[in-house]
């Protein structure tokens, strides 16, 4: 026979033999279970044919001219389709040595001559079935290998009595390893994870171990040229009826992407995006903890809240440009002069470093002090800052002397709470403003009558001249 076209519900059986009389049997035994049928001559034009049309099975003698059937049974496996194919060799009975060179070529199973034709009926349909099962169960392997590399989830399995590790393709794609490396354990794949994670991921598996629940775990790895990818993992352990663990299969998700999206996120809703300073909401966030763990330690906080000296005026001379730009100079200034004050003891920062200056907008800053026992040492960091501002900063190719104005509040004293501290360092800051600037002041409850008389003043002034009350 010779289709080119063949039913997609009929399996097709590549018959390839030199003796005519022997195919013409194979095909009457065969035909009558619904099958189509090529035939060949010799492996060169079997292979020919099995290019053409992939048939679901190959029953190919052994000895036959031009190719012989180990020749064309290994080169039909080097073909694309022909990995997982059923490849039936036909040989002699007490041929023992080509039984064993059969299978070597990569044949599926080997039938002996003479033919028992009832039993190879029997044997075809079992061979198509199995065909059919295993290259459903290989297509079922790729749809998930392809669903995996989509959601870049690798899968693996470790057997703690071997102490082997079999690991997916993705898997290893994660973390950066050759998936056709031998001997993986799971010590291999432990040494992958950042240091600062792998005590986390070992007490989870320890966890896991003892108390027989499975783990859920983000953590971060290191690839082979240095670089960090965060994953997320899910493991399940298996124990046998002595409750002994046997072994613990995994999935592991790569989430960089996610984990960095979500960074990009937090920081733009919690951070200044000129500076890179936190911003005014985390500023209160922050604040409200450390005055919530003041009080349970029972120690200080100050306020220090800063206004710089006639930024307008840079702005509205050199443009905004170069306002952001030494905006940015004055963050990193204000940063490194608390660092550096921490760092000799006179006076601590808030828990977190990073946090401790912030920009609540326009040309207004803070700085959060705690751990102090005396009011001097507020007054130590807001003398620093005032030194390190009055160096002269090159804006638009021109020496800026800049100054400052800052007011502190301290915490129980002025204010037990952020919104106080907060308003209260600007009634201070104010103050200084009006002492001639570039300086600092502590805030009193003085400070604040002034002010509301000067707020009741000015309200007073507004509503006498709306009303026409002056008298010349």
């Amino acid at each position: 026979m010779g289709n080119d076209t063949f039913s997609g519900d009929k399996p097709v059986i590549l018959i390839v033999d030199d003796d005519m009389a022997e195919r013409l049997l194979m095909v009457e035994t065969i035909l009558e279970d619904e099958v189509l049928v090529e035939e060949a001559e010799n492996g060169e034009e079997a292979l020919e044919i099995f290019r053409r049309v992939s048939p679901d099975l190959v029953l190919m003698d052994v000895k036959m001219p031009k190719m012989d059937g180990f020749t064309a049974c290994a080169l039909m496996r080097e073909l694309p389709k022909g990995k997982d194919l059923a490849i039936v060799l036909v040989t002699g009975l007490d041929d023992y040595h080509s039984i064993e060179r059969a299978f070597e070529a990569g044949a599926t199973d080997f039938i002996t001559k003479p033919v028992n034709w009832p039993l190879l009926r029997h044997r075809v349909r079992y061979l198509l079935r199995a065909s059919g099962a295993f290259r459903e169960l290989r297509q079922s392997e790729n749809r998930l290998e392809i669903a995996q590399k989509i959601a870049g989830l690798g899968n693996w399995d470790w057997d703690f009595e071997k102490d082997t590790l079999v690991c997916s393709e993705e898997m290893c794609r994660i973390f950066g390893r050759d998936h056709k490396e031998e001997g993986a354990n799971y010590q291999m794949f432990l040494e992958c994870v950042h240091p600062d994670d792998s005590s986390n991921v070992m007490l989870a598996v320890s966890r896991a171990l003892q108390e027989k629940e499975p783990y859920s775990l983000d953590y971060r790895i290191v690839l082979p040229d240095g670089s960090f990818r965060t994953v997320h993992e899910q493991t399940e352990v298996v124990f046998n009826d002595e409750g002994k663990p046997v072994s613990m299969h995994g999935t592991v998700q790569d989430i960089t992407e996610r984990v960095r999206a979500e960074e990009k996120i937090y920081d733009l809703a919690y951070f200044d995006p000129l500076t890179g300073l936190p911003n005014r909401r985390l500023f209160l966030e922050h604040a409200t903890q450390i005055i919530d763990l003041a009080k349970r330690k029972g120690s200080k906080v100050a306020l220090l809240y800063l206004d710089l000296d006639r930024f307008k005026r840079i702005n509205d001379t050199f443009g905004h440009s170069a306002g952001d730009k030494l905006l940015k100079i004055i963050s990193q200034s204000l940063s490194e002069s608390v660092r550096s004050f921490d760092s000799t003891g006179m006076a601590a920062l808030s828990v977190d470093p990073r946090l401790s200056v912030a920009r609540l907008g326009g040309d207004e800053f803070t700085i959060l002090l705690t751990g102090f026992a005396e009011e001097d040492h507020a007054a130590r960091v807001a003398h620093r800052i005032l030194e390190a501002l009055s160096r002269p900063v090159q804006v638009a190719g021109q020496d800026v002397y800049l100054s400052c104005s800052i007011g502190i509040s301290l915490f129980p004293d002025d204010a037990r709470n952020v919104e106080g501290l907060l308003k209260n360092a600007d009634v201070a800051m104010f103050n200084a403003k009006e002492k001639g600037r570039d300086t600092f002041c502590f805030f009193s409850n003085e400070m604040t009558h002034r002010a509301l008389e000067r707020f009741n003043l000015e309200t007073d002034l507004k509503k006498g001249l709306e009303n026409d009350e002056f008298i010349l």
